[in-house]
């Protein structure tokens, strides 16, 4: 998942969701720069951890994950930070080990 004004990872709310079992999932958050390939900071949800950078905090506490068949439903708390103000895209990816969906918009986020 990325939310930001484009579709550009550097100083966005950006984040990778694996899975882990049907139960739970590891949230890795880009940092400022940017770069998927790290650094970044992690977590197992459900939990009481959070991870955050410049732009977002994401907490474990009220967190839930389920899955079924080839579905993953993910409910987490974001919060975002004053300067990360203005309507934002939420892009959305997936993939398997055979395909990549590549990044599609999937709605706004008006951040106040």
């Amino acid at each position: 998942m990325l939310i930001n004004g484009s579709i550009d990872g550097r100083h966005a709310c950006f984040l990778a969701l694996v899975p882990i079992s049907a139960s739970s999932v590891s949230v890795l958050l880009v940092d400022d720069g940017g770069d998927a390939g790290g650094p970044y900071s992690g977590m197992v949800i459900p939990g009481n951890g959070s991870v955050s950078n410049s732009q977002c905090s994401i907490t474990g506490a009220g967190s839930l994950v389920s899955a079924g068949g080839n579905n993953l439903s993910v409910t987490l708390p974001i919060a975002f930070t004053q300067g990360f103000s203005g309507n934002q895209v939420v892009y959305l990816a997936a993939r398997s080990a055979t395909a990549n969906s590549g990044w599609q918009a999937a709605g706004t986020a008006g951040v106040h």
